[in-house]
């Protein structure tokens, strides 16, 4: 005897006050299936408490129901929801969900008060209930922000408390335990500490931002920025900005909270970040630019484990932890391109000499899953590019050298991931030494060569080395290889 499997799916909002609670929604689903033959599958009850129905990705209960939908062993037939609002308020959501669900999955959604029959009416009256419920939505959120924006307007509260004060009674009070921290902060940058350095001394202090996390460079200049410190509140209807506060939306008044800092002071910080930011101003790598020297991306900080990016100014011609440029690391590792180039070739070198008998290496990070066709298609992408470089060389494109150069460092990735299709991992030490030196001296070969391009370096290198961490104490590194 067949029978119906139904999922459930619960949402409720803070927006509106007079919807079903989950649980009389669920108890409400399950008199339904009862009364229709339907069994309603305990495991397959799905909720989103407290989020707004206008977007499905910001849905985890949802996007967890539409993956179960979507698994081989098809573990329901039907989802039901209270009210097709519950399914989505956006029609384009509601579209897209609904059609795939019954086109691959053969999933249909029901509302259990909103029947809708079988025939051509139902082609009619579902968008119009869809859209009624989109209507809804947006005139909803239309009213809350007028709300919203008036209550700004005469100085209240609209966001969680920043670092320095608690919400008491919908107020801002000074927290007794931060309070105190914010004129230091501030009078340390008009004084003329850099940002970094004031991230590093509240992360020593043990201090973290009211969201729980380290300080960094930009929670210090959101502090800084910040003109709750001098009584004012600030609030942007249109929505989070990237703290660009430039925008003519954005709404400043007087709030009714104790000021922490002195009007003068904050302005003197907001002259001297502005001139800072004249200066030095900020230049984003344009899209289409190479990395400038191979290592990028490879060396790794000793002290904190993070990655050691090029800063300079000009040239951007040392390695520098990137955690330490931020004011979440305290060591400042940091080394010229230069002689790391030189110490990481060296250290090839002399893994080669050795034989690799003192080698650092991690067994390769596969997943649970077999992977093998990820890796096909990988090495299916580098044959292509070995196919089109050389269609480039007899079309006069490259020369023999460029072609020679490219080609050996496309054939060394190649070989790295033919290796990943292996199953078997070479059972002894001294098979394992020998494969990593075979693979060091083909690598060499390609960083050595003056000629060669970065790009054809980096390649070269990252399928050789997992990492290299770099100590600046003892002036030394530590490579860490794959093994194939």
């Amino acid at each position: 005897m067949s029978y119906t499997i139904a999922a459930a799916y619960i949402r409720v909002s803070t927006e509106d006050q007079t919807e079903y609670s989950p649980a009389a929604q669920l108890a409400a689903l399950q008199r339904y299936a009862d009364a229709n033959g339907i069994f309603l599958d305990p495991a397959h009850v799905y909720r989103d408490e407290g989020i707004s129905g206008r977007s499905a990705a910001k849905r985890p209960g949802f996007q967890a129901m539409i993956s179960a939908a979507k698994r081989k062993d098809h573990p329901f037939d039907i989802i039901l929801v209270h009210k097709l609002d519950r399914f989505a308020r956006s029609r384009e959501d509601s579209v897209v969900y609904k059609s795939m669900l019954q086109r691959e999955c053969h999933v249909r959604v029901v509302s259990i008060t909103e029947p809708i029959s079988d025939d051509k009416t139902s082609i009619l009256m579902e968008p119009i209930l869809e859209a009624m419920a989109e209507y809804y939505s947006v005139n909803l959120g239309e009213e809350v922000k007028k709300g919203m924006t008036q209550k700004a307007l005469s100085g209240g509260l609209q966001s969680t408390p920043p670092f320095g004060y608690l919400a008491e009674h919908n107020l801002l009070v000074p927290d007794p335990a931060t309070a105190a921290y914010i004129p230091q902060i501030f009078q340390r940058y008009a004084d003329g500490q850099p940002i970094y350095s004031i991230a590093r001394w509240l992360n020593a202090l043990g201090l973290r931002t009211h969201r729980g996390n380290h300080f960094e460079n930009r929670t210090v200049e959101y502090i800084l920025r910040n003109p709750v410190y001098v009584g004012m509140l600030r609030w942007n209807p249109a929505g989070r900005s990237r703290r660009d506060f430039t925008q003519s939306t954005i709404i400043t008044a007087r709030g009714k909270h104790e000021p922490l800092i002195s009007q003068p002071l904050f302005d003197a910080v907001q002259r001297r970040i502005d001139e800072q930011k004249r200066a030095h101003p900020y230049k984003g790598k344009p899209a289409g630019v190479s990395r400038k020297h191979w290592p990028c991306g490879i060396v790794r900080c000793a002290s904190c484990g993070a990655t050691l990016i090029l800063s300079g100014a000009k040239y951007g011609s040392y390695f520098k932890c990137n955690n330490f440029i931020h004011g979440r690391c305290t060591t400042s590792q940091h080394i010229s391109y230069i002689p790391l180039e030189d110490a990481v070739l060296r250290q090839l070198q002399d893994d080669v000499d050795t034989h690799c008998r003192f080698v650092q290496y991690r067994a390769p990070r596969r997943a649970p899953v077999s992977s093998d066709s990820s890796v096909q298609r990988s090495i299916s992408a580098v044959q292509r590019r070995i196919d089109r470089l050389r269609e480039a060389y007899l079309d006069g494109a490259e020369s023999l050298d460029d072609y020679k150069r490219g080609k050996a460092a496309l054939e060394a990735q190649l070989a790295s991931l033919q290796q990943e299709l292996t199953p078997a991992v070479p059972s002894s030490q001294e098979a394992i030494q020998s494969a990593i030196q075979q693979h060091i001296i083909r690598v060499l070969s390609i960083l050595s060569d003056p000629a060669a391009s970065v790009e054809a370096k980096h390649d070269a290198a990252s399928s050789l080395i997992e990492s290299i961490l770099f100590d600046r104490d003892t002036n030394s590194l530590r490579i860490f290889y794959h093994v194939a």
